[in-house]
């Protein structure tokens, strides 16, 4: 500080060198005897009071202040001061300047913070609230009230945080007990704990993400987050790694069905052709007969496993046409009747209007039957099954359950039960290959993999819904074409003998090849073999003669049926071909692959069925 003495004619006594340093003075102003109105006078000429007359300036100033005011000065300079009279005996005075310019430049800056800080404080995604030692509230921001979840006004600063943990035990938002037992665990745990994190679910569904931090003094801060979207987003994360889970397993579970299905229908065609080869042969036995009529059973029962494994896998043939779903139910009832027997209440119900789908007739059928079954099931003793169809217009919700269906009209057709019901955990698994609720021995766990299978590779979608103790709705979702409904015609007569004319055979499995020609030829074919499609193409090039069908296998080493195909289409136009397959796709190979047009047999067929077959598409060109 400077310090400045004045006797009673306001003239300087005696001065420390701190007061010409604050206020700036030259070295050899302040002598004894200099008159306060000259000091002044030079600061006015100086310009420490602004512009204007220097008389009236001066006049101005050496009238005031008055003694005892403390008041703040600037120098032109740009320093500040705080300037202080105080008297003394006899009529003179002390002059105290006190140099405040850093002071108030750090007041400045400290100001600037705290409204950068406010206005940060403010705009935050995030709630904080401040409580000191005393745990009382000394800082919060908007976001800290909205998300706080009490009445408008209640948080204010200076409120207590026994007042606000008061408030919600008194609701019961802690849960039961003395509320003021709840207060004061809770001041304890803040006041002591160095952090921790919580989450509450509000009454109008918003998460919220509660963390807190002590502080030395022994107050705290409260963050509040709003992390209701996160969550979300972190559940459909885990929805969709799930789905990509299933989809990986069920994808690796539909390849080996498919590459044993390969083989082993090839298999089970052999099997099954020379058991039925043997059971019309008049020197056998009937108890040999017998015999084979269980060689047969037992292998249609495994063609039929899987058929279902390939349904499931969403690797079989399908024959698709245009038909009305309508004539499908009607004709579910007279097969349905007599697998759910007379203590179930079947009713269909058709609706009014129609509309046309591309399905597999047959396949769409046997989902119906396995649907069927599966709710008889459910049924120990007796009850109602209800199939229904009805349209139904995607939207954005079920493209997004279902993806990738296509947006559009659907055919919804509902299978539906009063029985016992399914838990959450059979609902989640209920579409696994193998998976059943079935006592050992009773089920092979693939109908409803066969009829998911079955859906999805129809472009379709399938849901469940199901409450323990009062049933089970599954509804298939199937898209509506304009497109007109096919009538399938037979134009083949019961005769499936040649008529002269020569089969070029491709199929890779040496047994089911060598079976195929000794039938044909027993039909009077002429048989040309080949073990892959290359091989083919050398037999095919090599014979002079006309030939009438290909018959061929679609997967095959060297050359597969599909680029055979493209081959002879070229050099021999007119012939016929027919396909034959234990599953459309391997590898690369896909369905959507196959010349349009081709008719294709599923492997594994009946002697007969191959024959009617051939008959069938020679027939056609015949009429051709």
């Amino acid at each position: 500080q400077g310090i400045a003495v004045y006797d009673a004619q306001e003239k300087l006594v005696a001065c420390n060198p701190q007061f010409s340093t604050v206020l700036d003075y030259p070295s050899d102003l302040l002598k004894p005897g200099i008159t306060r109105e000259d000091i002044t006078r030079f600061r006015a000429e100086r310009g420490d009071f602004g512009a204007g007359d220097v008389d009236r300036l001066v006049a101005a100033r050496v009238s005031g202040p008055p003694l005892g005011r403390m008041i703040e000065r600037n120098l032109a300079s740009g320093r500040a001061y705080i300037h202080e009279r105080i008297s003394l005996p006899g009529g003179g005075f002390i002059s105290i300047a006190t140099d405040v310019t850093d002071r108030n430049q750090i007041q400045k800056k400290l100001a600037e913070q705290s409204r950068v800080l406010e206005t940060a404080l403010e705009n935050m995604s995030h709630g904080i609230a401040v409580f000191n030692a005393e745990h009382k509230l000394v800082a919060f921001n908007q976001k800290c009230v909205e998300l706080r979840d009490y009445p408008p006004g209640f948080i204010k600063l200076g409120i207590s945080a026994e007042d606000l943990y008061r408030y919600k035990a008194e609701r019961g938002y802690y849960g039961p007990g003395n509320p003021e037992e709840h207060v004061s665990l809770r001041v304890r745990a803040r006041s002591q704990s160095r952090s921790g994190r919580i989450e509450r679910t509000r009454a109008d569904g918003r998460v919220v993400a509660i963390n807190h931090a002590t502080m030395p003094d022994g107050g705290w801060v409260t963050t509040y987050t709003d992390i209701t979207h996160s969550k979300a987003v972190a559940r459909k994360s885990e929805e969709l790694s799930a789905k990509l889970h299933d989809s990986q397993k069920m994808q690796a579970i539909g390849q080996l069905a498919g590459g044993v299905a390969h083989d082993f229908n090839n298999i089970l065609m052999v099997i099954q052709g020379y058991a039925s080869a043997a059971r019309k042969n008049a020197l056998v036995p009937e108890e040999a007969k017998d015999h084979l009529d269980q060689v047969l059973l037992a292998a249609n029962k495994a063609a039929g496993v899987i058929k279902q494994l390939l349904a499931f896998g969403r690797r079989q043939v399908l024959e698709t046409r245009v038909v009305q779903a309508s004539s499908i139910l009607r004709d579910l009832e007279s097969l349905l009747r007599p697998l759910l027997g007379e203590t179930i209440d079947l009713r269909i119900e058709v609706g009014e209007g129609d509309l046309s789908i591309a399905t597999d007739p047959a396949q769409l059928t046997q989902a119906f039957i396995n649907l069927a079954i599966n709710a008889r099931d459910a049924l120990p003793t007796g009850g109602r099954i209800g199939i229904s169809m009805e349209p139904y217009e995607a939207d954005r919700k079920f493209l997004a359950r279902h993806s990738p269906v296509s947006p559009g009209t659907y055919l919804r057709i509902n299978v539906e039960d009063n029985g016992i019901g399914m838990d959450e955990d059979t609902l989640g698994s209920i579409f696994e290959p193998f998976f059943t609720t079935k006592d050992q021995g009773e089920g092979t766990g693939l109908g409803l993999a066969m009829v998911y299978g079955f859906v999805t590779q129809s472009r379709g979608a399938i849901e469940v819904d199901s409450i323990l103790g009062r049933g089970t709705k599954f509804s298939i979702y199937l898209p509506v074409t304009d497109d007109p409904d096919e009538v399938l015609a037979d134009n083949v007569d019961g005769d499936l003998s040649a008529r002269g004319e020569t089969i070029l055979l491709a199929e890779d499995d040496e047994s089911l090849r060598r079976f195929l020609r000794v039938n044909f030829e027993a039909l009077g074919y002429t048989v040309l073999t080949a073990a892959n499609g290359l091989e083919a193409l050398e037999v095919e090039m090599g014979h002079d003669g006309p030939i009438d069908l290909l018959l061929s296998d679609i997967v095959m080493p060297v050359m597969g049926g599909i680029e055979l195909t493209k081959a002879v289409e070229q050099s021999r136009p007119e012939m016929k071909i027919l396909m034959m397959s234990g599953y459309p796709s391997r590898g690369e190979i896909t369905q959507k692959d196959l010349p349009d047009g081709i008719p294709i047999v599923q492997k594994p067929c009946s002697p007969t069925d191959l024959a009617r077959a051939v008959r069938q598409a020679l027939q056609e060109k015949e009429d051709a």
